[in-house]
């Protein structure tokens, strides 16, 4: 099967639309649509990643959608580094890593890093440990790295691990921070772990909705009261005030 077929019958399951299936977790939907197409897992195996925005077993992984990961890898479909990331298969990973380990630092969809993908934080420190890289740009524009997107989303397992290999949570007066991420989604819990862990709230974010706000200001916006409120008692702390860079822990790979 081409990768122009594949894509039409994957077109037809209509499973990776903005309304549905895999962006939602839907699990019932999707699993319908692929028991209904005779071809559906031959497609999904056929697809080309480097050819379409996102594949919808693609969109399943970073998503953390586990149910529906699940259920394409029982019905055939061939795991990714991505896939297994979020399926947590570690010893998969490490057979993948000691062959190729540049795979490391995939990148999927949207550019999202392999790092974002992990299930949990023993498959987030593999990759780490094999040199993914925790301040890998994302986008730019916004100074996004897998570190603001575990902010983000409310990943703290990711986050303290991929701080403990150099990962930054903070940064110079104007950029975007993860504090800003966190702020940004409601994550009350990232923001008290970023702060707790000398994160500072002075910086003026940088790019798109961040652009001259502090992480408060864009808690504000966004009605996140809780954050507001946790921000209002922050004090700048000695560690907080030094912007220099971590030391990233040397690789031991095995």
């Amino acid at each position: 099967m081409t990768h122009d077929e594949a894509l039409d019958i994957v077109r037809e399951l209509d499973i990776t639309g903005a309304a549905h299936g895999t962006v939602h977790g839907d699990f019932d939907r999707v699993k319908a649509a692929l028991d209904g197409h005779p071809d559906a897992i031959a497609a999904l195996n056929a697809l080309d990643p480097a050819k379409v925005e996102e594949t919808p077993q693609g969109s399943a992984a970073h998503r953390g959608c586990r149910e529906i990961l699940d259920y394409m890898l029982m019905r055939g479909v061939s795991p990714d580094v991505f896939m297994m990331c979020a399926l947590g298969m570690t010893d998969h990973l490490r057979w993948a890593f000691r062959r190729r380990p540049h795979l490391a630092n995939s990148r999927g969809a949207h550019g999202i890093h392999a790092l974002n993908h992990s299930a949990d934080r023993a498959t987030a420190e593999l990759l780490l440990h094999y040199d993914a890289d925790p301040n890998c740009p994302i986008y730019e524009p916004w100074d996004w790295t897998p570190v603001h997107e575990a902010a983000a989303n409310g990943r703290i397992d990711a986050l303290s691990v991929m701080c403990e290999y150099g990962g930054r949570i903070d940064g110079p007066y104007y950029c975007t921070t993860p504090l800003h991420a966190a702020a940004r989604n409601g994550q009350a819990n990232v923001v008290r772990w970023l702060l707790g862990n000398g994160a500072g709230a002075d910086a003026m974010g940088k790019g798109g909705p961040y652009e001259g706000r502090t992480a408060r200001d864009i808690a504000a916006e966004n009605g996140h009261e809780a954050i507001v409120v946790t921000l209002d008692g922050w004090r700048p702390q000695p560690a907080s005030m030094d912007r220099s860079l971590p030391v990233i822990r040397p690789s031991a790979r095995s």
